[in-house]
C-alpha cells in the first residue's frame, strides 16, 4: 500500500484507488481496460454488469493507488471476443477492491454508528473473506444493527467489522437504515446504547435457528 495514499484518514476515499476507476467506469458505461504495467488488467464491462481478470492477479492490483493504473477503451468486437464465460458479476469486483485496499477503515462518509442490514449474503466460496465475516453476515441478516454495535456483540475487531462494512457497501450487499441529510452533519458518534438481545428464532425454526445462534456466537 502506498503509504502517502489517505495517511491519517480514518475513512477508506475509494476514488483513490482502483475501485475509484471501476466505479467511474460504470458510471459512464463505457467499457475499458484498467492496467497495471506490473500487475495485470482487468477489463470492466458496465452494459453486461460484469468484469474479466486473473483472479489470482485481483490482490496486487487492489492494493495499487489509482496514480499506477493507464485506462484504454475497449471495443465491442474485442468485448464479445474475451467473455466466453469467464466474465464474473461486477459487484465482486467491487467487493475485491474495497477489501483489499480500505486497511479495516470505514467506507468514506459512514460512520460508527450506521446501523446496517446485510440485505444479500456475499459468495463467500469466491470472495476473500476475514475469520468472522460469516458470524456478521448471520448477525446482520436477521438484526439490522450499528457498526459498533456489532463489533461489542460478536466481540471482534473494529478493523474486521469496518473491513466487511467497506466491501459490503460498494459491492450493493448492505442497506445503510439510517441516511441522513449530509447537510446536517453526523449524528454523534456515541450515541447512548443499550445491547439488544437478539430475537429468539420461531419455534419451527429448528435447526435454522440453531445455525444462527452458533454462527453469532451468542
Amino acid at each position: 500500500m502506498d503509504a502517502t495514499i489517505d495517511s491519517g484518514t480514518s475513512e477508506f476515499i475509494a476514488g483513490h484507488w482502483l475501485l475509484g476507476l471501476v466505479r467511474g467506469a460504470a458510471e459512464n458505461r463505457a467499457p475499458l481496460r484498467i492496467q497495471s504495467e506490473r500487475n495485470g488488467s482487468i477489463v470492466v464491462i458496465p452494459e453486461m454488469d460484469a468484469f474479466i481478470a486473473d483472479r489470482e492477479s485481483l490482490p496486487a492490483l487492489c492494493h495499487l493507488p489509482r496514480q499506477a493504473f493507464s485506462v484504454v477503451p475497449v471495443g465491442s468486437a474485442e468485448v464479445h471476443s474475451i467473455v466466453h464465460g469467464t466474465a464474473r458479476p461486477l459487484s465482486e469486483l467491487y467487493w475485491h477492491a474495497a477489501y483489499w485496499a480500505c486497511d479495516g477503515r470505514l467506507p468514506e462518509g459512514r460512520f460508527r454508528h450506521d446501523v446496517v442490514q446485510l440485505v444479500r449474503w456475499p459468495n463467500l466460496t469466491r470472495l476473500p473473506y476475514d475469520e468472522n465475516f460469516m458470524r456478521i453476515c448471520a448477525l446482520l441478516s436477521r438484526h439490522p444493527t450499528s457498526v459498533m454495535l456489532a463489533t461489542r456483540i460478536l466481540k471482534i475487531p473494529a478493523a474486521e467489522m469496518n473491513r466487511f462494512y467497506c466491501a459490503a457497501y460498494y459491492a450493493g450487499m448492505v442497506k445503510v437504515k439510517n441516511q441522513r441529510d449530509p447537510n446536517l452533519g453526523p449524528v454523534s458518534e456515541n450515541p447512548p446504547l443499550s445491547e439488544p438481545q437478539p430475537a429468539a428464532p420461531p419455534k419451527n425454526a429448528g435447526l435454522l435457528g440453531k445455525l444462527f445462534k452458533r454462527l453469532v456466537g451468542i
